[in-house]
């Protein structure tokens, strides 16, 4: 990306429409800068093949990035197996997915940038009320490894028996 300067000659002059038919254009595979220019004309748009390829290069290199960490929540949710853990791996995708769209936007003022704090302050929420969740449920296995270690040395359960249940108990927590 080249800096801080937006290529307005674009940016500035299409609609959003519009701008997310561009985005399309340049991710489909073989679809040249010339036929972009082509199709802007068209709907009566002046711009040239290099604002194209300006515009083109940077959108791009956004998509790529947003495309390996598309990959590596995927990789994280494929390797969680409780709802907790995938809630968190999702939330984690969408926060980052937030701050990308955020170094992409032009004008960080409007309705579109309320709506998607107001978006991203649930999430947040959210994040908060699930770490609640899970400190709760280890401290209620906690508690339950007490009662369970009480009731098994009376019960004559060996140390090493009653270390297993532990480790296990504790184990779906951590």
């Amino acid at each position: 990306m080249a800096g801080n300067r937006s290529h307005s000659s674009i940016a500035k002059q299409l609609s959003d429409c519009d701008k997310a038919d561009l985005n399309k254009k340049l991710a489909t595979p073989g679809v040249t800068y010339d036929d972009i220019v082509g199709w802007l004309g068209g709907k009566g748009y002046r711009v040239s093949r290099s604002a194209v390829g300006r515009y083109g290069k940077d959108f791009l290199s956004r998509l790529s990035r947003l495309k390996e960490v598309e990959t590596k929540a995927k990789a994280i949710v494929s390797e969680v197996g409780d709802a907790l853990s995938m809630e968190e791996a999702a939330s984690k995708l969408y926060t980052q997915k937030v701050l990308e769209y955020l170094l992409e936007m032009d004008d960080l003022s409007g309705q579109k940038f309320g709506s998607l704090m107001m978006a991203f302050s649930k999430l947040q929420s959210s994040s908060v009320q699930r770490e609640r969740l899970k400190a709760d449920f280890k401290q209620k296995a906690e508690q339950a490894i007490k009662n369970i270690k009480g009731k098994a040395a009376k019960g004559g359960l060996s140390s090493e028996t009653i270390k297993m249940i532990e480790e296990t108990v504790l184990g779906i927590v951590r």
